[in-house]
């Protein structure tokens, strides 16, 4: 599956975006001649919002990787290269090829090691 249909499932994203866009279309209603200046706001709590909401889908989908008696989660969707150990599941995220080169390969004894584009000699 693809991570974004991830999020639509996580109740916490989806209220998150929710009430997100319920704040802008009110303030927006309310007063379009500064909205522009109110939707500065969003940029400033934007990183926050990235944080709460990363948390998240990497809980959702340890929740769901448990539930299903998985021992490992590989995705990329995040674009955050990293592999950890979160509650017992095994979190392996490949990051991206564009901005951080970075790509995922597993080794004869079935470890999977992150690996950078600029680390291939």
């Amino acid at each position: 599956e693809h991570g974004d249909s991830f999020h639509y499932k996580d109740p916490i994203n989806r209220f998150i975006k929710k009430k997100m866009f319920e704040c802008k279309l009110s303030l927006y209603k309310r007063d379009k001649r500064r909205y522009p200046k109110i939707r500065n706001l969003y940029y400033i709590i934007k990183p926050l919002l990235k944080f709460v909401l990363y948390h998240s889908f990497i809980n959702y989908m340890v929740k769901r990787a448990r539930e299903r008696g998985c021992e490992a989660i590989v995705c990329g969707h995040l674009h955050l290269p990293q592999i950890k150990e979160i509650k017992g599941i095994k979190y392996i995220n490949s990051g991206d090829w564009v901005k951080h080169l970075s790509y995922i390969v597993e080794d004869k004894d079935g470890e999977f090691k992150l690996k950078y584009f600029k680390d291939i000699k």
